[in-house]
């Protein structure tokens, strides 16, 4: 049996946000080259061809779409990498600058710091390493320690 095609509407949709399906267009045939009639089957074929093509270019333009968000957000990372680079550097010759003006006996000296919680031992542990009571201790977590304290000392011919 044929089925005889007397009007045909190809509508393109696309799916909002809301995953609602809003018609984009509309447009009516026949045209001279289409054939006049389809067996069921071929009716179904061009349906199916016509649903997968619909929903492939629905596909590409999403993937596109993220394609180029993708693309800025590379394009930004690769900002912020390079204006970070360019602080690294600046850093690095701050840095070199300093040791320049750095005398040697300075140079052979380490610096500890303690940072910690109120009542976690910072005190406790400077006095150990200085081998000295001149950190005070506090009880019960209760702090002692009002501002910052120094204390040089020498360990294995090192100078802390």
């Amino acid at each position: 049996m044929k089925y005889a095609v007397r009007l045909v509407r190809l509508m393109t949709y696309e799916q909002n946000s809301s995953k609602k399906i809003v018609i984009t267009s509309n447009k009516r045939f026949p045209n001279s080259d289409w054939k006049s009639g389809y067996t069921k089957e071929e009716a179904q074929d061009k349906a199916e061809e016509l649903k997968w093509k619909l929903e492939t270019d629905y596909f590409l333009k999403n993937l596109q779409s993220q394609n180029s968000e993708l693309k800025s957000e590379l394009g930004k990372a690769q900002n912020k990498i390079s204006h970070l680079e360019e602080q690294v550097n600046e850093l690095q010759t701050k840095v070199e600058q300093f040791q320049d003006k750095v005398s040697p006996e300075e140079k052979n000296i380490r610096n500890i710091l303690l940072i910690g919680r109120t009542g976690k031992g910072k005190s406790t542990l400077a006095n150990v390493l200085s081998n000295t009571q001149e950190f005070a201790k506090g009880k019960y977590g209760i702090s002692e320690t009002r501002s910052v304290q120094a204390k040089e000392f020498q360990a294995n011919n090192i100078k802390y």
